[in-house]
């Protein structure tokens, strides 16, 4: 199960705090870990990190097994022609089984993740990339506007900027029904202002959505990285009982969005840096620590 999955599976959309700070405690070590050894995943997003499976189910019979998750359910395989199925075909698929948990109901003990898919992980040393696979709407403006950007580490620290903010919210940092450059680029200046000389003039569409006053031509007015943080964190956290951030975590975490944020490739912080930075060793780290405490102890060991 991924954490897509299982924010899908909630009503509320949200992990428990101490659980959301736990994972992105967990993600940003992963990344560190493969950027400390030249890697670039190169396709981090929420269905790419993945919880784990719990321990206990290696130790269940398969009568076990099935009275805690179920009976196998079968699906019956037909053509679409309507014909007799060949005789190396099987009569049945069996639908797979869910292991996982809604979003607010998993525990501190059940919240170790992994980071899955390396398909498209590179070295930059050695593989220079000029184009991305990553998710449209998680991609850093340099190289949705610039043809000759080198994906490579600062691209990614965007990426993972993205897939923190989303872990302890409701809803991604940036959002649009069917994005396309225009659209991801409209975002980005919503949420963080106006962009350098050199992107700005990059992007031939700009005044098509933006005034000389970085007003808006059509639409709502623009929302900023500090109203996105309490729409997706602090208002709903509240609406479900949740604790939100305080005044010290909320600055903490700003200051560290805005930094693995710039426009400016360069000015971005290191993975290492991250993992250095006040909000995680403060908040999410000690999250972390607390989870290895738990999983200790817990009877599960999910």
């Amino acid at each position: 199960m991924n954490i897509s999955e299982a924010r899908d599976a909630s009503h509320s959309r949200l992990f428990q705090p101490l659980v959301a700070h736990a994972i992105a405690a967990q993600l940003i070590q992963a990344v560190a870990f493969i950027h400390s050894r030249g890697i670039v995943h190169a396709d981090l997003h929420e269905a790419n990190i993945l919880l784990r499976l719990p321990d206990c189910i290696d130790s269940l019979t398969p009568d076990q097994l099935y009275e805690k998750y179920g009976q196998p359910e079968l699906e019956k395989i037909t053509r679409w022609d309507g014909n007799p199925l060949d005789q190396w075909v099987p009569t049945h698929g069996v639908i797979p089984v869910w292991f996982g948990d809604a979003s607010d109901t998993i525990s501190l003990a059940d919240s170790r993740i992994f980071l899955g898919d390396f398909s498209e992980s590179f070295q930059p040393t050695t593989d220079v990339r000029q184009s991305s696979r990553t998710p449209f709407i998680l991609r850093s403006p340099e190289i949705l506007l610039e043809p000759t950007s080198h994906v490579s580490f600062p691209a990614e620290i965007w990426s993972l900027a993205c897939a923190v903010f989303a872990i302890m919210g409701q809803r991604p940092l940036f959002e649009t029904w069917f994005p396309d450059v225009d659209q991801v680029l409209q975002e980005h200046i919503d949420t963080l202002g106006a962009f350098p000389s050199g992107l700005w003039v990059s992007w031939a569409n700009q005044y098509q959505y933006f005034d000389d006053k970085l007003q808006r031509v059509h639409g709502s007015p623009r929302r900023l990285l500090e109203d996105r943080l309490e729409d997706s964190i602090q208002e709903p956290r509240k609406q479900y009982k949740m604790a939100e951030m305080d005044e010290e975590e909320k600055q903490a975490f700003l200051i560290l969005l805005r930094s693995m944020l710039s426009f400016s490739p360069d000015d971005r912080p290191s993975a290492q840096q991250v993992l250095e930075s006040n909000w995680m060793q403060k908040w999410a780290g000690p999250a972390f620590e607390l989870m290895k405490d738990n999983l200790s102890t817990s009877k599960t060991h999910r």
